[in-house]
């Protein structure tokens, strides 16, 4: 199996765990999508995911993204409520419009290296965010990335780029901001 296709499990309530072989490659739009049971994925091996390919899997704890992926497809785990742990691979160059939206167990986010750009709504009510990393290839910071994040108390940036993110960051959250 090298290819799940667009949409193939959509509200599969039953689902609960799931292995995936070594040999897939990619995971199409909307695959997974509102698959309320499924708790953890371990996705290393894929080169390719859709968008929206989690969304709305209410009890996804976990996943496991390839360190080699190279972009978050926009509402990738948006509604995910009980997404807790992920570590962002070091190849993305941005975090499309809605990936995280409404992941309100979400704690904490180390956002990589190399990443230039934050899309709209892309930590929408993520409002277990306590903090997060910002790198100095950040570029672009949408506005509203963050609006709901009700618990965000340290957004943390390198000397380098602290006035840029002055800037880029909505008033409410400019006194948040921790340089290291």
């Amino acid at each position: 199996l090298e290819v799940i296709g667009d949409e193939v499990f959509p509200c599969s309530y039953a689902l609960v765990d799931m292995t995936l072989p070594s040999t897939l490659k990619k995971i199409g739009r909307f695959a997974f999508h509102e698959c309320n049971k499924l708790k953890r994925l371990d996705v290393s091996h894929c080169t390719e995911i859709g968008r929206g390919a989690f969304n709305m899997c209410d009890e996804l704890e976990e996943v496991i993204l390839p360190e080699h992926l190279e972009e978050l497809g926009a509402g990738m785990f948006n509604g995910c409520e009980s997404l807790k742990n992920v570590k962002l691979p070091s190849g993305i160059s941005q975090i499309e419009r809605n990936v995280f939206d409404g992941c309100s167990s979400l704690e904490e986010i180390v956002i990589p290296e190399g990443v230039e750009k934050i899309g709209n709504y892309a930590f929408r009510d993520c409002t277990s965010l306590k903090s997060i990393m910002l790198p100095d290839t950040v570029k672009k910071i949408s506005g509203n990335a963050f609006d709901g994040c009700s618990s965000l108390g340290k957004v943390i940036v390198s000397e380098n780029l602290a006035d840029a993110v002055i800037e880029m960051l909505p008033e409410e959250l400019r006194d948040k901001i921790v340089v290291q």
